[in-house]
């Protein structure tokens, strides 16, 4: 592995009040038609001087390995313009202005949850979702093409709460840091880096206006490092709509070209929400059809006559989502 320079990382101590500065700053945003690549160097100006520089941390997820879980997506029916085209359930063009948590305008990144319920919460949204009853929605489900291993970055070092069934991302690298961390940092080096991983796991998650959230991620996803052109295909971030007790992906569209396999689509109706204590806890939907991808042909089939394919899917993709009704 070839080592990265860390030389100007600041020890934990000297660290730690510039980033609390930092996480009270009041941001510049971004302004409509501003060129994105000059804004990014203003807000890089504002930072990188101050922290030592955007040390960024990259992982892999070893070949060989199969990734465990399906990626789901949600778009309105309505904006469907063309059912048999696989783009129109993946990432939006990146001639429209999107800006978003973890993307900028001109940066498409494919936005998807680690289940059906936590895709449709990140859409609906809890303050309008009672305008929603009644809409229909596509659900897609993808999934790794390959068992080839891919470069992720993880924004869950901090913020999660304790009970939270993804709180060993938080514990990582630390408890379990690559051997090269000793070759690459002094002690104090090591620490003041840990921090900045929380740091930026903490202002992502907390930006409600995107300034930041969507900087970070693109430094992750698009700035890319080193001669060999190194950055992130998958950024691993928890779902604030759900309290941090989900994961939500942003992922590079070329790894999406390259690298995932369009399964399933469900066309569902939105029915209702259901909450405890005010807070969502499944939804009410009913299946209304369904389509398959078969090698790039995207073939809808009505229920009644494809019952036990359409039951198969569903164990695989669906099994345990909350209230759906089959």
């Amino acid at each position: 592995m070839e080592k990265p320079d860390f030389s100007n990382i600041l020890p934990k101590e000297q660290l730690i009040p510039i980033l609390k500065e930092l996480e009270n700053n009041t941001w510049i945003e971004l302004k409509k038609g501003e060129n994105v690549v000059e804004y990014l160097e203003k807000l890089s100006s504002l930072i990188a001087p101050q922290i030592g520089g955007l040390t960024l941390f990259f992982q892999n997820y070893n070949k060989g390995r199969k990734w465990p879980i399906f990626f789901y997506r949600i778009r309105a029916t309505d904006e469907i313009k063309n059912r048999a085209l696989r783009s129109e359930y993946s990432y939006p063009p990146s001639n429209i202005p999107s800006h978003q948590r973890a993307n900028l305008p001109g940066y498409p990144v494919f936005y998807a949850a680690d289940s059906p319920g936590t895709a449709l919460f990140e859409v609906l949204r809890m303050d309008s979702y009672e305008h929603n009853i009644g809409k229909s929605y596509c659900l897609s489900v993808w999934e790794m093409s390959d068992e080839k291993g891919f470069i992720f970055s993880n924004l869950m070092y901090d913020g999660l709460p304790e009970n939270s069934p993804f709180i060993s991302f938080s514990k990582y690298p630390k408890d379990k840091e690559p051997k090269e961390f000793d070759e690459w940092f002094t002690n104090e080096q090591k620490e003041g880096f840990f921090e900045l991983m929380k740091f930026y796991s903490r202002i992502f998650q907390n930006d409600t206006k995107y300034v930041i959230s969507s900087f970070i991620a693109h430094q992750h996803l698009y700035n890319l490092k080193g001669p060999h052109g190194f950055r992130s295909d998958v950024l691993i971030y928890p779902s604030i709509q759900l309290d941090k007790n989900s994961l939500n992906f942003a992922i590079h569209p070329n790894f999406v070209d390259e690298r995932l396999k369009l399964r399933t689509i469900y066309e569902l109706e939105f029915k209702d929400v259901i909450l405890r204590h005010e807070k969502p806890i499944g939804s009410d939907m009913t299946i209304k059809n369904f389509a398959v991808n078969d090698y790039g042909r995207i073939i809808w089939l009505s229920r009644n006559g494809s019952e036990s394919l359409f039951q198969k899917r569903m164990s695989e993709e669906l099994e345990g989502w909350v209230q759906m009704k089959k």
